[in-house]
């Protein structure tokens, strides 16, 4: 079985491929099964719909999830900060 960091590899490759035409939006089934999961968690992608991915940098990501998010009923926002 291949270590962590291959597996990651592997899938960024299978980013790199469907991101090669200027695509950055398209459907999580066009990757591997264990791909989106494994890219969402490393901040490589963001859902934006069920089952629809965007491409997303990693700096975006952590200052995101440094930033935090407001919950406001059943939504949440983001709060206000650099990017």
């Amino acid at each position: 079985m291949p270590k962590p960091n291959q597996q990651l590899a592997e899938s960024l490759a299978a980013l790199q491929e469907i991101q090669k035409g200027g695509r950055h939006v398209f459907r999580s089934r066009e990757l591997e099964p264990h791909a989106p999961e494994r890219l969402l968690r490393n901040g490589f992608l963001r859902e934006v719909m069920k089952g629809w991915l965007m491409s997303s940098s990693r700096a975006r990501a952590r200052a995101t999830a440094q930033h935090g998010m407001r919950r406001s009923g059943n939504s949440a926002q983001l709060l206000p900060g650099p990017v």
